[in-house]
């Protein structure tokens, strides 16, 4: 049983009783009455209300056992055959008896099911129809003596009316409750809601601010690259010098190992220096070159030949010896190009 069911059968069980307790007293008066002025009609409403008192009692046990729907169902069958047997024994409180299926209307009300609030509707419906089809019979029963039935007509409305409004009170309460819980849960959803917009501001400021971090890295980057390109750029220049010694000679100083990509620079920068220096004579220096192998040669020849081409000569200075066993092992034909021991030579016949 949930919150809500546990509520109305809180609800429940005070109604059972309050009827419990008007039924028995109703049923001891017109058994007293019954009994002293010998009228059947009191006899059959003291045996009505004694029969809807145990009735609801049956019903408040089937409604401790976590039953609710059966209790409401007892109560509301128990409330509805006693209006018929009241109007028999009473016709006159017909005004009274008619509000017994509203009773019955207001049992379900307690209760959230649909369906029950729909039975009760049309059970209601047809206990009032059948009330005043009894309305038009002639009557079963000897009247009631005057003073009792004038006491009759005051009390039994005003407990009925007692009953009708502990309904009504209930229901109104159930709603009250209802309500005020769906304020409380829109008010909770609304301090979610501010709280996730908070949250959501906030970590639309830190993805901000840690954008505004990437794209300052990323353009920290940028300036790193550009600046190791340059330096990159300037290792090259440096990785293959070309220095004017004369007015007509040029001087390549080589160090280290010769890749494919130092000799295509030294070959782009040599005739790049012949044309704008315009010197005729571009001195190849390999005195810190410590192996020439075929490929190597092989560069140095081309150059040899793109030179020649532009009207000057390569000429190789600073030979040592053990590259010059190898380029005789190697078979390397350098007849083509003139050789001189080291640069103090290569100036003093240049000069």
């Amino acid at each position: 049983m949930n919150d809500g069911s546990a509520y109305a059968a809180t609800r429940y069980h005070s109604f059972f009783a309050g009827v419990e307790f008007a039924a028995v007293g109703f049923g001891g008066i017109e058994l007293a009455g019954a009994l002293l002025q010998s009228s059947p009609a009191l006899a059959l409403a003291a045996a009505t209300s004694g029969a809807l008192g145990l009735l609801f009692a049956l019903a408040r046990m089937v409604l401790q056992r976590r039953q609710l729907i059966a209790a409401i169902m007892i109560a509301g069958a128990a409330g509805s055959l006693a209006a018929l047997a009241y109007m028999i024994a009473l016709p006159e409180l017909i005004a009274s008896f008619t509000l017994f299926p509203l009773c019955v209307i207001g049992l379900a009300m307690l209760h959230t099911s649909r369906r029950l609030l729909v039975g009760a509707t049309i059970a209601a419906v047809i206990t009032t129809l059948l009330i005043v089809g009894l309305s038009f019979l002639p009557r079963w029963l000897p009247p009631v003596p005057s003073t009792m039935l004038s006491a009759l007509q005051f009390a039994t409305p005003a407990v009925v009316v007692i009953l009708l409004a502990l309904l009504l009170g209930y229901t109104w309460n159930n709603l009250h409750t209802t309500l005020r819980a769906s304020q409380v849960a829109n008010h909770e959803l609304e301090t979610l809601r501010d709280s996730l917009e908070s949250q959501v501001v906030q970590r639309t400021a830190e993805l901000e601010a840690a954008l505004g971090q990437v794209q300052a890295q990323a353009q920290h980057q940028a300036q790193l690259l550009e600046e190791i390109e340059r330096q990159q750029a300037t290792i090259r220049d440096l990785g293959v010098p070309v220095l004017p010694v004369s007015v007509s000679a040029a001087v390549v100083p080589l160090i280290g190992a010769l890749d494919s990509e130092r000799l295509t620079m030294l070959r782009d920068r040599a005739l790049r220096a012949v044309e704008q220096l315009r010197v005729h004579t571009l001195l190849l220096d390999l005195t810190g070159v410590e192996i020439l192998d075929e490929r190597i040669a092989a560069g140095v020849i081309e150059l040899a030949a793109a030179v020649r081409l532009l009207g000057a000569r390569v000429v190789l200075i600073g030979i040592r010896p053990e590259v010059a066993e190898s380029i005789v092992a190697l078979g390397v034909d350098l007849r083509g190009i003139r050789s001189i021991r080291d640069l103090r030579t290569a100036l003093a016949e240049l000069g």
